[in-house]
């Protein structure tokens, strides 16, 4: 709903309202309690809404080159943050406990709310009104939540118990009524019709498949090197997000060559090279992770892949989205959400007293190489889906027209 509300004329008090919103929940945070840590981190869930606020708001106010540059470094800000934020955060914990990052968190969230409210232009009135589907919202978080629940707890619960079966058939049910009561809604949350049109219906498979590998993919990276030997590296939290920085520098500098192999060879054949990468990062990882060396091989190839197909995804979207559907477009990507609760499912197989996960060593190996896999297969499949669903030749924005016309009449 957040992103939904960026495609109308609140866009920059509705990110100026985020930030506000991470900010507080990091003042939350800081209150020892664990309903207050809990109620916390749920508030600032309104954080990944941002890249599609900033998408919008982009696209409203930039053209020509410097809108592709612009997206193409807002689409690698999650790598970049986690690459970046993993160290840090863990340092920050090494030395003052679990606030000193949510106390950091407070005081960037309002510090960037401050400098958008200060600096960013208000979005013109190009004639569109949002219409929130709220019983949409209603029926897809309910649908969604079933089936993450059994993500998340089925292994605890068993997978053949009459919870997870309830709650399977609850979810499938409710997402297949969402589905028909979207198409019927005249202003949906989601237009699916625009989402599975021929020409994103590609680039939405590689971005949700690719966004499970990223988000459950790296933590998986980070539980590997947490876990106590035999079975991990032992590393603290600090010393294991290190191991994320490569990813984040590589992404930050390949999607400049990302944009430049797309203007000679087209879009479709960048991104599929990009998911081709990652899918050969987890490869390599669930082969071969027994030392800090061959996981930054897998963080540096991982970057690489991320920046590539995260440059050029965006411009594929935008250039066949419209203005007023372009925040709901970029926020309605379900991998993200997949990926962090199969990495909270994981994250529970260590017990940080024991010196093995639970199950014991030999479940733990198995689990890392699994995980591996599954990312692998997940980015190749989603390197499957390019072909079909974005243009052969390269996807450029709009031409550049008058400002004031090109930024409502996209």
């Amino acid at each position: 709903m957040v992103s939904r509300l960026a495609d109308g004329r609140a866009a920059r008090a509705v990110l100026v309202g985020t930030l506000l919103l991470i900010a507080v929940g990091g003042a939350v945070a800081l209150v020892p309690s664990l309903p207050a840590l809990i109620a916390a981190r749920a508030v600032q869930g309104f954080g990944y809404s941002l890249v599609p606020l900033t998408v919008a708001l982009a696209r409203t106010h930039l053209k020509g080159a410097t809108l592709a540059r612009t997206m193409a470094v807002l689409s690698v800000s999650v790598s970049l943050g986690a690459g970046l934020g993993n160290p840090a955060i863990g340092l920050l914990v090494d030395v003052g406990g679990y606030r000193l990052p949510f106390l950091l968190v407070t005081l960037v969230g309002a510090s960037a709310a401050w400098w958008v409210a200060r600096r960013v232009p208000p979005t013109p009135d190009c004639g569109h009104r949002v219409v929130l589907d709220v019983p949409g919202a209603l029926v897809l978080a309910a649908g969604l939540s079933a089936l993450l629940l059994v993500v998340a707890r089925g292994e605890l619960w068993g997978w053949t118990t009459s919870r997870v079966a309830v709650l399977v058939v609850a979810g499938i049910g409710l997402l297949v009524g969402w589905v028909v009561l979207e198409l019927r809604t005249a202003s949906p949350l989601v237009d699916l019709r625009l989402l599975t049109s021929r020409s994103l219906l590609g680039v939405n498979a590689a971005a949700a498949l690719s966004g499970i590998g990223m988000f459950a993919g790296a933590s998986t990276v980070m539980l590997q090197a947490q876990t106590p030997p035999p079975d991990g590296l032992g590393y603290s939290v600090f010393v294991a997000g290190l191991l994320m920085l490569p990813m984040a520098l590589t992404s930050l500098v390949t999607p400049a060559a990302g944009l430049w192999l797309a203007r000679r060879t087209g879009h479709r054949y960048v991104l599929a090279g990009g998911l081709l990468l990652v899918a050969t990062a987890f490869g390599h990882f669930a082969l071969r992770h027994g030392s800090a060396a061959e996981i930054l091989v897998s963080m540096v190839v991982m970057g690489a892949g991320i920046g590539l197909s995260y440059s050029v995804m965006p411009a594929v979207v935008v250039a066949h989205t419209p203005l007023a559907r372009t925040g709901s477009a970029m926020g309605s990507e379900p991998g993200g959400a997949a990926g962090r609760r199969q990495r909270g499912r994981r994250r529970r197989g260590v017990d940080p007293g024991r010196a093995h996960p639970a199950g014991g060593p030999r479940r733990a190996g198995r689990g890392f190489r699994r995980g591996g896999s599954v990312r692998s297969g997940g980015s190749a499949a989603g390197r499957g889906g390019v072909p079909g669903g974005a243009a052969g030749r390269p996807t450029r924005p709009h031409p550049a027209r008058d400002h004031r016309r090109l930024r409502c009449d996209r």
